[in-house]
């Protein structure tokens, strides 16, 4: 008998015909693998493999990406390759994120000093684009659409306080759609927008202001060589907007030398009837001449509109209680009589406009109150 190792294995069940069997190890004892545990452990957040991983579950990461080439020259891009572009691009994005933190940081610090003049600064490069496609006329960057968001939302009411009561709002409704076409308009609202900011003491729109405001400026310099594009309805605006802002900002002498400017070119274009056809656009105007021209108790720049129509003295003014008093003691002069049934006029309408459906209430009342202003300044008799 061997004296190799053995083991005897007997059956569970008494039958007396079934006897044990015998096994013998030559070799030493068999070793038996354990059993597979089948299943996700416990706890597993691993997610079942589903379509291509299934089908193909020995393929690796990399191996199911590929590198597109888009030159006019074929190549193979190896392991190795795709590895060393992966590691530029890496770098590349740690190094554009560290400029975009040193960069905000930077506009978070900087304290700007306010200055007399108006003079160039340089600007901190921005990161990220709004325009990625280039559709816009400029290239467009966030905080330019923060400042514009802020123009068509908060600004916009301050300078159509009428419009706002029949619930329109030019700027969204025309001078926008304008200005997405024209450089020279985009950059001015830009710039009108962040001289808000300075008005208000926030002095983090003042480089915003001066960069588009420089801008606005040498476009309309270099339209000025052209003859053509210098009478455009978007030049005329942009020169009366810089007007206004040159204003707002307290410089009535730079004010002084655009409206001659603008006084110039309309005359050129064929005079503020050519525009009886754009309201908006001669509105614009007006209210550019107005706003240095109230302030200096001044004859506008387009005066010569409203000289010489006022009423006859046949004319019957409907005259509040209060001012028919004072018009049969004092005998009031014409021009003063329908300035004030004007004012009347428009402290009336004013109280009926709710909704859209009154846009052309409001636009009488702009209208009443632009007359009114020209027909005071336009005469000698007050000026004096």
């Amino acid at each position: 008998m061997d004296n190799g190792p053995s083991e005897v294995v007997f059956t569970t069940t008494s039958s007396p015909i079934e006897s044990g069997v015998v096994f013998r190890y030559g070799q030493g004892s068999v070793k038996v693998p354990a059993p597979r545990k089948r299943g996700r452990p416990i706890g597993s957040t691993k997610r079942r493999k589903t379509g291509n991983d299934v089908d193909d579950p020995e393929r690796k990461d990399h191996e199911r990406f590929q590198f597109i080439n888009l030159g006019s020259n074929s190549a193979n891009i190896d392991r190795d390759t795709r590895k060393y572009i992966r590691k530029r691009v890496m770098l590349n994005h740690t190094h554009t994120n560290q400029k975009r933190k040193q960069v905000s940081t930077e506009c978070t610090t900087e304290k700007t000093s306010t200055a007399t003049g108006l003079s160039p600064e340089v600007m901190p490069s921005q990161f990220g684009r709004v325009d990625p496609f280039d559709t816009l006329p400029i290239q467009f960057e966030p905080y330019m659409h923060d400042l514009l968001s802020l123009y068509i939302t908060t600004i916009w009411k301050t300078l159509y306080s009428i419009e706002k009561r029949s619930g329109c709002n030019p700027m969204v409704n025309y001078w926008l759609p304008l200005a997405f076409n024209d450089p020279a308009l985009l950059h001015s609202l830009i710039g009108c927008a962040a001289s808000f900011l300075v008005t208000t003491n926030q002095l983090c729109g003042y480089p915003f202001f001066v960069k588009h405001l420089n801008e606005a400026i040498a476009i309309v310099n270099r339209r000025m060589v052209d003859s053509t594009n210098s009478l455009s309805d978007e030049t005329l605006v942009v020169v009366a907007s810089i007007a206004m802002i040159k204003k707002m900002l307290g410089y009535h002498d730079e004010w002084n030398v655009h409206m001659q400017g603008l006084k110039s070119l309309v005359d050129i274009r064929g005079g503020l009837d050519s525009l009886n056809d754009k309201p908006l656009i001669q509105s614009k105007l007006y209210r550019a001449d107005l706003c240095g021209s109230v302030d200096a108790a001044q004859s506008p720049y387009f005066s010569a509109r409203y000289q010489g129509n006022c009423g006859s003295g046949s004319q019957t003014y409907h005259l509040g209680h209060g001012f028919w008093e004072l018009d049969r003691l004092l005998n009031l002069d014409i021009l003063l009589k329908e300035a004030i049934c004007n004012l009347q006029n428009v402290t009336k309408t004013l109280s009926t406009i709710k909704d859209r459906n009154h846009q052309a209430e409001a636009a009488q009342v702009r209208f009443w109150i632009t007359s009114t202003q020209y027909r005071l300044l336009s005469t000698s008799l007050y000026l004096q």
